[in-house]
């Protein structure tokens, strides 16, 4: 969401969908393209930048789920889907827990 407003605009629309698909959670945000009054690199939200969609990628890959993301299609916009497991997978608990720069 915070992205959105970020790249798009603070007058753009935003749908997010919560769903069970199986034993999994996938999450969908899409937004409706930037209304023309976009703010300038650096400006939106005010906050520092993050890790973006590698870093959203990386959050579902250590739970065992995964995020795709792009331009909308057919339109304007951008959409993000992560499906992620309702119980995340025990090789991806161990991974989470090894220490950082550890080989698993």
């Amino acid at each position: 969401m915070t992205n959105a407003v970020r790249h798009a605009g603070p007058a753009v629309r935003v749908r997010a969908v919560v769903e069970a698909v199986g034993e999994a959670l996938r999450v969908s945000v899409v937004d409706d393209g930037p209304d023309g009054a976009a703010p300038a690199p650096g400006e939106g939200t005010g906050g520092p930048g993050g890790f973006g969609i590698a870093g959203m990628r990386e959050r579902a890959r250590s739970v065992g789920g995964t995020v795709e993301a792009g331009p909308r299609a057919p339109g304007p916009g951008f959409a993000v889907t992560a499906l992620l497991p309702a119980r995340p997978s025990t090789s991806a608990l161990a991974s989470s827990a090894a220490p950082r720069g550890a080989l698993s």
